[in-house]
């Protein structure tokens, strides 16, 4: 189980987590991806004192940047994804237009698990609220 858990994950489980395996369990592998990404996505720049530039810009600066609110927040998600979660690469993200919620943000992620053999592709729904919520899905 060497990629598929974070390290904070692994002293938390203790032993049990240890375990000698040669099969990765991409579900778990997922599972602690998304939940990386749900704390880093929900969390606000400057509230890590150690990494001020880790999180999302609050929501009224996002926005007062409308219309260039949606490529800023695009390119500061691929930002964040590729400087805090090292398990992904070649990330893609990509803005989705939704005609029945516009106060919402949309968007796709597309990227590779950099520590799966096979290098697999992932795809993830991003979802903004009108709060700054942020909701992720498989």
């Amino acid at each position: 189980m060497p990629h598929e858990l974070t390290i904070l994950e692994r002293l938390r489980l203790g032993r049990s987590a240890s375990a000698t395996s040669s099969v990765e369990d991409v579900d778990l592998l997922l599972r602690s991806i998304e939940a990386n990404l749900g704390r880093l996505l929900n969390s606000r720049e400057g509230s890590a004192i150690a990494r001020p530039d880790y999180g999302m810009p609050p929501p009224s600066e996002i926005v007062h940047a409308f219309p260039r609110a949606v490529t800023r927040v695009q390119r500061h998600v691929k930002e964040l994804l590729e400087k805090f979660e090292p398990r992904l690469r070649d990330v893609e993200v990509t803005h989705l237009e939704n005609e029945q919620d516009k106060l919402s943000l949309r968007f796709n992620i597309q990227a590779r698990l950099a520590t799966s053999p096979s290098a697999m592709w992932v795809t993830l729904s991003l979802r903004f609220d009108p709060s700054g919520r942020v909701t992720l899905r498989r």
